[in-house]
């Protein structure tokens, strides 16, 4: 049986993964000619991704690693190393995903194969940055209720353009809504998913140390993503004035999301 602070634990971040579905109901219910719109929300959420890492993930794994070397360098030297294993495993997971494209010559903005392969890769990366952020909602919202809180909320903020990030290149490619909504629901399950290892399996054994290896290798997936994946895919459906101003608002919506909560 769960006490009262494992279960709002546990609730608060089945909410915030559940936000992810926020976004795909924007995109499900906008008309469908949305080139512009496509590369815009594209890079969007490179830019939202950049932000998380730079701003959220990175800083924390710092902090996580700081409690196990407290010399002055030490802590973000294992970001670093962390950080670069996250990369190499976001390249691994690009080269085992089929790069099939039905496009032929030099026109990509009708290339449905390329778009739902982006889908899927944006499930994948907000999977794995689901995963340690149910956990970190778990243990916040276990030992502090009123930061669980604050943390929840600012998670479902930037889960709601990750939503988009997946479902949109979905039901551009596939016009299934059904289909854009159960691939955004999949990584926002994720989320509880973390939170429920957390209570069941490693509250009595997570470390400091073990959190800073999750936040930073997550880190560096996220970055691969925004760099290799998004931006240039956005920047694909032209309008590159219309991305570039996407990239800088999603850039900014992560600190934002912290002086609007903070």
């Amino acid at each position: 049986m769960l006490d009262t602070s494992s279960a709002v634990a546990l609730l608060l971040a089945l909410v915030a993964g559940l936000a992810t579905i926020i976004g795909a109901l924007i995109v499900v219910f906008i008309p469908k000619n949305t080139e512009r719109l496509l590369g815009a929300a594209l890079a969007f959420a490179s830019g939202v991704m950049l932000s998380a890492a730079f701003t959220d993930l990175l800083p924390e794994a710092e902090e996580y690693f700081g409690e196990t070397f407290p010399a002055a360098h030490g802590p973000m030297l294992w970001c670093l190393v962390f950080l670069a294993l996250g990369l190499g495993a976001a390249a691994l997971i690009d080269r085992l995903i089929p790069h099939h494209c039905a496009c032929h010559g030099d026109t990509h903005t009708d290339c449905r194969e390329n778009v739902t392969r982006i889908g899927v890769v944006s499930m994948i990366a907000t999977g794995l940055h689901n995963f340690p952020e149910g956990i970190a909602l778990f243990l916040a919202g276990y030992e502090d209720m009123a930061l669980g809180i604050t943390l929840a909320l600012a998670v479902a903020l930037h889960n709601i353009p990750g939503g988009i990030a997946i479902a949109m290149p979905v039901y551009y490619s596939s016009g299934s809504r059904g289909r854009a909504i159960l691939y955004t629901l999949i990584p926002s399950l994720v989320q509880p998913l973390g939170a429920l290892l957390a209570c069941f399996v490693l509250r009595q054994v997570m470390s400091a140390f073990v959190m800073g290896v999750l936040f930073s290798m997550v880190a560096g997936f996220l970055l691969y993503i925004a760099l290799v994946e998004l931006y240039p895919a956005a920047r694909q459906y032209g309008h590159s004035g219309g991305c570039t101003a996407a990239l800088f608002a999603g850039v900014l919506l992560m600190p934002l999301t912290h002086v609007l909560i903070g």
